[in-house]
Formats: structure tokens, C-alpha cells, sequence
């Protein structure tokens, strides 16, 4: 949603709207998700679902749906993910 969003892995560099931003990340779009290696703003996640697992703060009522989806389910979105 190109929105400044506190996912708990912001980097500390302050976005332009002040010193409460330091803690936010502009979210990328998903587009092309299918094409990448690696995830998350440090390249550090290597799955679809670890990347999902690893975001806090306001994702947590995300993360937790998510992990409260069946793994059938929890394919699912990944599945689509990858369609992207």
C-alpha cells in the first residue's frame, strides 16, 4: 500500500514525516515477489513464511491469522504469493 508501517524490522532511519517514522518501513509491493531469492528490507529471510513469521508490531493480528490457518491453507497463500 506504499504506506510507513511498523513491521518490527525497521532499520532506524527516520522517513520523511519525523522521528516517529524511524521505526517504519515503506512497504514494497508484492509484484515480482515470484522472482525473488531473498526477503524482508535485509535480505535476510530466504522463505515466504519466515518473512510472514518474522513481521511484529502492527502485522502481529496478520501473523497471528496466518498461523492459525490450516497448513493446507497456509499453501494457499503461499502458493499464491509465488504467483505474483
Amino acid at each position: 500500500d506504499f504506506m510507513l508501517h511498523d513491521v518490527g524490522t525497521g532499520d532506524g532511519i527516520v522517513q520523511n514525516g519525523g522521528a516517529a517514522t524511524r521505526t517504519k518501513m515503506r512497504t514494497p509491493p508484492l509484484w515480482g515477489l515470484r522472482t525473488r531469492a531473498r526477503f524482508m528490507h535485509d535480505l535476510f529471510n530466504t522463505t515466504r513464511f519466515n518473512s510472514i513469521l518474522r513481521h511484529t508490531n502492527e502485522a502481529e493480528p496478520v501473523i497471528q491469522n496466518f498461523i492459525n490457518l490450516s497448513t493446507t491453507q497456509q499453501n494457499q497463500i503461499l502458493t499464491f504469493l509465488n504467483s505474483l
